[in-house]
Order: C-alpha cells, then structure tokens, then sequence
C-alpha cells in the first residue's frame, strides 16, 4: 500500500507491508519499492544521481501468531523485548536492503510488531545513521505511535545516554529513567497525551476521596478532571515502582499535553452555532458527521 502526497512541491510518498514472516522482508521490500520509483524525484550531485530528499517512509507490519517473534516467551521486560527485534535490525543493517531503501530516499522506517494474546503491539523506529550508513533504532521513539514523539517533546531527552523506557499499566503515560551520572542522580520523566475520554471512569475508584470530595468532581470542567485524572494515574505509577530500584528515581517531572476539548460548534461553518439542548448533544454530533460525508 503505496501513499503519496505533495507539500510545497515537495513530493514525498509512505509505503506500508503486511508480512506474516521476517524471511519474506527483503522480498517483500524489493516489491514495494519497485513500485515507488515513478515517484522518486532525484537530483546530480558529484556526477552520480541521488534522490531529492529523505522524507520518504516505508512501514512494515509483522502479524500473524506463526512468525518468529511469537515463539519468544513474553514477559513484558523491556531488555527482552529488545531481543524481538533485533532480527528485524540485522535484515535492515544489510548492505542490499540498506542501499536499495536509501536510494529510494527512505529516511525513516516504522514496525509494528504484532505480541502475544493480552499484550498492545510494539512499535519500533529507524532512522538513517549517516555514521555508520545503516538504519538503527531510535530508542525514544520505542513504542509509541509516531505523531506522539513531537507532542511529549522527546527530543529534550536526548542529551541524556541510557534512557530505559517503562509503559504505564494503562499505556497512557511514558516513564523515561535516566541516570544525571554527574551528580549520580536518577531522574524520571513523566510524558502523557490528555486525550480528554468521554466518561468519567476512572475518578471514582481512588481511594481517600469521599462522598463530599467525589461530587465535587462534577462540577470541574470536563479538562480538569481529564487532567485530574492522568494526574492520580501518574502517582499510582510513581507508588508502584516505588521500591523498583531500576525505576525508583530521585525526583521526577511530570509532562501533560492537553488536547483542547472538542466543541459541537468546531463542526459547523463559522457563521453557524448549535442551540442544542441538554442531553441531545450525541444525536447532534451524529447528525453533523453524517452531514460532512455527504458533503452537506
């Protein structure tokens, strides 16, 4: 599946492979790329032809419960799960698979690796080393749903070596460890998306709020008790690992991106406003979906 768009002139394309087998990438890569280069623009430069840019994507998908990474137990250790995927990083250290995406000017490449029944998939990022001239994995970016990396500002951790990434149990916030060796300091880094959820699950079950306190609740705005609520998920988190040594950090920031909270009248034409009574909000946002497919 072969995507492409057009920014400024700019023309970059994304390419994403499904395979149920690593031995079947480099195939399967040599395929995708084949049909990709009517629409690689490319440039001279020291006599020999090289693509315009980098910006191009390809995407690979590993599924199915028969492929080669499902026969590794599981355990959710993150050092283990590093060994799942370091046979896909060996096929993309190839000089033949290396060389054929980078003349296609593919700068990035993503995987999402199919996991064990109960287990959220995990995903991987790639990007072309000028050092060593082959694709090595961006350890930040591990796991995370690419457009993330850019809201929870990733990049502010880089300066730090040895980064050891821990999911939430929920998987909504990022624990980053990392050790500040000059003054022997372990600091974690906090990092979670307020995506604002329609219900309020969640608020009730905490413990040490009573009745007064929980229906007080109701009456914050919707994005503070989103925000109240990510807040007491990251201190269940901070208690948990409390006694975790490899985790246990010395002090510890907290990150929110809050989303701005959708509006009925963001749906409509500038020149419009709903009146829409109480309770038939859901009917409405229904009604105005329906009338932007239909181009209404």
């Amino acid at each position: 599946m072969i995507h492409q768009v057009d920014n400024h002139g700019e023309s970059k394309w994304g390419a994403m492979v499904v395979i149920k087998s690593l031995q079947f990438l480099p195939t399967v890569l040599t395929t995708a790329l084949r049909e990709t280069t009517h629409n690689l623009q490319t440039v001279i430069t020291n006599g020999s032809v090289q693509p315009a840019s980098y910006g191009n994507m390809m995407h690979i998908a590993l599924a199915g419960i028969n492929n080669q990474m499902s026969l590794l137990q599981d355990s959710g250790d993150e050092d283990q799960a590093q060994e799942r995927v370091n046979k896909l990083a060996k096929i993309l250290k190839e000089k033949d698979v290396s060389s054929s995406l980078r003349n296609a000017g593919v700068g990035v490449i993503s995987c999402i690796i199919q996991r064990d029944e109960g287990r959220g998939p995990m995903r991987h990022s790639f990007h072309w080393s000028a050092e060593n001239l082959y694709y090595e994995e961006e350890p930040l970016l591990r796991h995370l749903e690419p457009p993330l990396s850019t809201y929870l500002e990733l990049d502010k951790l880089k300066g730090y070596n040895d980064v050891r990434y821990t999911p939430s149990r929920d998987r909504q916030w990022h624990l980053y460890t990392v050790l500040d060796k000059p003054l022997s300091i372990q600091r974690m880094f906090l990092r979670t998306l307020v995506r604002q959820p329609l219900s309020n699950e969640g608020l009730t079950i905490y413990q040490g709020l009573d009745q007064g306190a929980t229906q007080s609740l109701w009456s914050l705005s919707f994005t503070s008790r989103s925000i109240l609520r990510s807040l007491m998920s990251a201190m269940d988190e901070l208690e948990l690992n409390v006694h975790n040594s490899t985790i246990k950090s010395d002090h510890a920031q907290m990150y929110l991106y809050i989303l701005r909270e959708q509006q009925i009248d963001d749906l409509l034409p500038y020149h419009k406003r709903a009146d829409i009574p109480d309770g038939h909000e859901e009917a409405a946002v229904e009604k105005l979906l329906s009338e932007l497919s239909q181009g209404n």
